[in-house]
């Protein structure tokens, strides 16, 4: 995880800058691009279980799916 917005369904979730996530659902994340896919995959209004590294330990985390939104630059 690159950034987090504060008040998505990311941040509500429990992501954080540099977590990274080891699995979404009982599918385990080999990379960035197989995340995507799966995201992608899903539907608005899904909430997804997930497992996160985080500073060396994992950790469970819910996250609901949302529609894409793109922010001005620098935000």
């Amino acid at each position: 995880v690159k950034s987090v917005v504060p008040g998505s369904p990311v941040a509500t979730g429990g992501l954080k800058p540099a977590d990274v996530i080891l699995q979404m659902g009982e599918v385990k994340i080999p990379g960035a691009r197989e995340f995507q896919a799966l995201l992608q995959a899903s539907r608005p209004g899904e909430t997804v279980r997930c497992l996160l590294a985080r500073e060396g330990e994992s950790e469970p985390v819910e996250i609901q799916i949302t529609l894409g939104v793109h922010l001005p630059r620098g935000l």
